[in-house]
């Protein structure tokens, strides 16, 4: 039962507490389940590693480092002049490519190098992914959002100018946080990356995520902090046990008690989404 236009549709923020934790593999299965589109900030960041991998293919008489200083120098002059259109003319034809996990790795070694190098993170990556993914989100009706912040964007003082140009929420919003312990991340993560991952990587990882974040956004006057993911979250999910689709359909049961405690479910226009939420739960509990 797909909605029709105009119909109030879930829309579904998603935050995994760490790397491995399965939150986009997760997030494809909620949109395949209620029939949303899939917005991910890791969308926006493949890009860029495929851009920075085709610049440098196309540069090879500049060592990685020049490589990296003249991509950061060509993205914040196009952000700088024409803002995130200008940004989107140089990044689309990474969005149709994407990046896989080499090359996405090869990227995340060279901004780490940098800040390591440098003391500090570039923030352009960041207001990058960010800006496109709120904008990508908010223009839809409904959507299943996964990034590191994603239950959290919604709350920075830096990004409300551009979250109070888009329409209000029709219906209350998830926030769902998916968490793992760090020696199963671990195991994950190195599966993915095809290398040994151990737990000091992981928790270093997630640390200096979230002094850059801290850096960057704030809540409130307060620098963010990997704490308020937890105050943000309407669903603390452990994934260790769980499969992508029985995450995804404890997702939706969580959603669905929301709008009732809310009192959208009593509420004509929240009707279809309700329905076809309980009709895709129904299906998968029978399959």
């Amino acid at each position: 039962m797909p909605f029709v236009d105009g119909d109030p549709q879930p829309r579904i923020l998603l935050s995994g507490e760490t790397a491995g934790t399965g939150a986009s593999t997760s997030a494809r299965h909620l949109s395949e389940m209620l029939e949303l589109p899939i917005i991910s900030g890791g969308r926006f960041f493949r890009a860029l590693a495929n851009r920075f991998e085709r610049f440098q293919e196309e540069r090879t008489d500049l060592s990685v480092d020049e490589a990296y200083q003249q991509f950061l120098l060509l993205y914040q002059q196009s952000f700088d002049s024409a803002g995130l259109d200008g940004v989107m003319k140089l990044l689309y034809p990474g969005i149709e490519q994407g990046a896989d996990g080499v090359v996405l790795a090869r990227f995340q070694g060279v901004l780490k190098a940098q800040a390591e190098h440098t003391g500090t993170a570039d923030p352009l990556w960041d207001y990058i992914v960010d800006q496109n993914t709120i904008v990508d989100a908010l223009n839809k009706p409904g959507f299943v959002w996964e990034s590191k912040l994603a239950i959290l964007v919604l709350q920075f003082d830096e990004l409300q100018p551009v979250i109070l140009q888009q329409p209000a929420f029709a219906l209350p919003y998830m926030n769902v946080l998916l968490q793992l312990s760090p020696e199963i991340a671990a195991q994950r993560v190195g599966q993915r990356e095809q290398r040994q991952v151990d737990v000091s990587e992981v928790m270093t990882r997630k640390q200096r995520d979230f002094n850059r974040y801290g850096e960057i956004y704030h809540i409130q006057g307060k620098p963010v902090e990997h704490s308020d993911l937890a105050k943000a979250a309407d669903t603390i999910i452990d994934t260790e046990l769980l499969s992508p689709p029985e995450v995804a359909a404890k997702v939706v049961r969580n959603y669905l008690r929301k709008i009732q405690v809310t009192g959208f479910s009593r509420a004509a226009f929240a009707q279809p989404a309700v329905q076809l939420m309980e009709s895709a739960l129904t299906q998968v509990e029978e399959t």
